[in-house]
């Protein structure tokens, strides 16, 4: 099994956002990113209910209920956490209810061979055999319970990869999955806040640790 070769990191907050302050310079002068950042920010678009542009190292989208930051190449992890907490701090009001801190990694694996061995242990074809001819995995999703006394899930996917450079490949994402409060009341964004901050390190090193263990083992 070769090392991975493309590793992404991403924070999802849900709530009741307004798109129209999450533009390039607002996080400029706020200090969020670094001087002219904003400025020179590619793929811009701000119409109602939506704003999305992309950094160097990041890509930045929010709608009236989502907000998604997205690392470009592995090495950002730390700056992504630190935006996200910036932005909250600073706008501690908005309402939010959930969080994912979620991580992604695609393998290129040896041959086709070792390819299909990984999708027959994860999804054995006997069962399948009698009502479909050749059948394959196309895409596994196990969820599990949180186990630090937060409420939430964990959702681990494995499907094959779709980067060309990569096949054959796996593709393996996390989403470690945080609730708060009533769904349908939308607590303010401190207490995401303090989720973040307080199980970020956990978090990230569960997701990676997870993401070595299903490799190793397949």
């Amino acid at each position: 099994m070769n090392k991975p070769g493309k590793e992404i990191t991403s924070i999802v907050l849900v709530g009741s956002l307004n798109t129209a302050i999450f533009q390039p310079v607002w996080f400029e002068k706020a200090g969020l990113i670094r001087p002219m950042e904003g400025q020179n920010a590619q793929n811009l678009v701000l119409i109602p209910d939506i704003t999305t542009f992309e950094l160097e190292w990041v890509t930045i989208q929010v709608v009236r209920n989502k907000f998604l930051v997205r690392s470009r190449e592995k090495g950002h992890e730390e700056e992504l956490r630190d935006l996200v907490l910036g932005t909250f701090k600073i706008l501690s009001h908005t309402p939010l209810c959930m969080l994912g801190i979620n991580s992604e990694v695609h393998y290129q694996v040896a041959d086709e061979k070792e390819w299909h061995e990984i999708g027959h242990k994860l999804a054995p074809k006997d069962i399948w055999n009698n009502v479909l001819k050749e059948p394959g995995m196309r895409k596994l999703t196990i969820q599990g319970i949180r186990t630090d006394g937060l409420d939430g899930y964990i959702y681990i996917n494995v499907e094959p990869s779709t980067i060309r450079e990569m096949n054959p490949g796996i593709f393996i994402s996390i989403n470690n999955h945080f609730e708060i409060g009533d769904k349908d009341k939308n607590a303010d964004a401190k207490e995401i806040v303090t989720i973040l901050e307080k199980n970020w390190t956990q978090v990230i090193n569960y997701n990676r640790n997870t993401i070595d263990y299903l490799m190793e083992t397949l």
